[in-house]
């Protein structure tokens, strides 16, 4: 009865300890859709209150360019603009590409 209990008792406040420490959780870096998050993978971790940033992801044939914002601790936007080369027609082969995002 004794190692069942700690065997159940240790992970749980383990995890408690570590998730509930009392810290937000703050994004490490920005995706290249101007997300916080990973490469391409965003996260649901905001930015710091306040911050205003600008990102250029550029790829072969592929620019993106974002400006993201945190308007409060609880919500933030992303406003993207790319341009893809040689997407298209012959007689308009780029794409242009205009987004907004509200994370609440």
């Amino acid at each position: 009865m004794t190692n069942a209990l700690t065997s159940t008792a240790i992970p749980l406040l383990l995890c408690a300890a570590l998730g509930w420490a009392g810290l937000p959780a703050r994004a490490d870096g920005l995706s290249s859709y101007g997300t916080p998050g990973l490469i391409d993978m965003p996260s649901a971790t905001p930015v710091k209150d306040g911050l205003l940033i600008d990102t250029l992801s550029v790829l072969p044939e592929h620019y993106r360019n974002s400006t993201t914002f945190q308007i409060t601790p609880r919500i933030s936007g992303v406003f993207r603009y790319s341009i893809l080369e040689n997407f298209g027609d012959s007689g308009n082969p780029n794409r242009y590409d205009r987004s907004f995002d509200l994370h609440v």
